[in-house]
């Protein structure tokens, strides 16, 4: 209503005590009404927000869930680590066959699980020990079985001048012709002596 008649109104109508009761009862129920949809609205507002704030919860324990730190994975136990077993060896000092006749020829029995042969080569007594060469061994009938370089040692037994470790499959029973390389500080090769070995199982 306009200022005027709102001035009228509160004049005229509002002179008599009852008047005045019904209007004030009529602001305050008004005044209830517009209290309680405010705090309507507020509730509805406080449960959208406390919805979200759920489903973001929600959202960032799957992603977590789902990308979980490579540190976090169990890993598997580590497999048991098996140690190689030691190779069996079975050492031999051979003579050469400028020294000891054919007829007193060496003969090797090689044990049952031998895996390699230690060839210990001796001189004639006076020479030196060999730094650098490298062995053939033919049957007697003249087919290679095998040939490898001399193995290096700091020290030789008295009278060995080279050692070399042969494969003990590569040695069937047979009888062997042993040839012993000496290979000199230009690099030319030359032969220093022969070995006969006759191996038995």
């Amino acid at each position: 209503m306009s200022a005027v008649d709102r001035e009228r109104f509160e004049t005229n109508y509002l002179d008599s005590p009852q008047r005045r009761d019904r209007v004030e009862t009529i602001r305050q129920l008004r005044g209830a009404t517009h209290t309680r949809e405010r705090a309507q609205r507020i509730s509805i507002r406080t449960l959208a927000l406390a919805a979200a704030l759920v489903l973001a919860v929600i959202g960032i324990a799957s992603v977590v869930g789902r990308e979980r730190p490579s540190s976090l994975v169990e890993s598997p136990p580590p497999a048991a680590i098996v140690p190689p077993a030691p190779l069996r060896i079975f050492a031999m000092t051979i003579s050469p066959v400028s020294v000891r006749g054919t007829s007193d020829s060496s003969a090797l029995v090689v044990p049952t699980g031998t895996d390699v042969i230690d060839l210990r080569l001796e001189g004639d007594g006076a020479g030196p020990s060999i730094a650098a060469g490298r062995v053939l061994i033919r049957t007697v009938a003249g087919q290679e079985t095998w040939q490898g370089p001399l193995r290096p040692a700091a020290t030789q037994p008295p009278g060995v001048i080279a050692h070399v470790e042969v494969p003990a499959a590569r040695l069937a029973p047979d009888d062997y012709v042993i040839t012993l390389f000496e290979t000199g500080p230009s690099g030319s090769e030359s032969e220093r002596f022969r070995y006969f070995l006759r191996v038995r199982r």
